[in-house]
């Protein structure tokens, strides 16, 4: 979706603010599929929901932060290096630096329930999709960080590139 959307703008990727304004940007822009036969109040948009704390699945159009479970990167083009990261799952803070680690946030205390349902999914790996079109689950260390996420070494320069998260805030 977001190549398609970089091919028919000049090779910009979509920005906003969060990653929910540029999500809202490929659904505005027809680049996510609505299935109206699919058995989901949002058909289609599953794609940016996965149970996790604090998320519930999106039930119009119109996202909300807690509909959205990815970050992006912003401000990508077509010159951007293709070890950029464009789209990975949210919780973790990222520093644009070349072997940089992406480390988790606080995570909220598990509770019974949460082990019981979808409240409370495992940690452990990070999935990530570069903009090389290249998805790679990264596992975690111990300490809960993915190491390496931003490859090193790293072929351009990171200036200019910063996190977007569904509800704005940097972890």
């Amino acid at each position: 979706m977001l190549f398609a959307y970089s091919y028919d703008h000049n090779g910009k990727y979509p920005e906003g603010k969060t990653s929910t304004e540029v999500f809202q940007k490929l659904i505005d822009g027809g680049y996510v599929s609505l299935d109206p036969d699919a058995r989901s109040e949002a058909p289609g948009l599953d794609i940016f929901y996965f149970p996790m704390p604090g998320k519930v699945k999106p039930t119009s159009t119109t996202l909300k932060p807690e509909n959205v479970c990815l970050d992006v990167t912003c401000c990508v083009d077509e010159s951007s290096p293709d070890q950029i990261p464009l789209v990975f799952v949210t919780g973790y803070k990222v520093t644009y630096e070349t072997g940089a680690s992406a480390l988790p946030e606080d995570w909220p205390a598990r509770t019974w329930w949460g082990w019981l349902t979808a409240e409370d999914y495992p940690r452990g790996f990070l999935v990530t999709s570069y903009k090389s079109n290249n998805t790679v689950v990264l596992k975690a260390t111990p300490d809960g960080s993915i190491p390496n996420f931003i490859p090193s070494p790293f072929i351009g320069s990171l200036t200019g590139y910063h996190q977007l998260t569904p509800d704005g805030k940097t972890p």
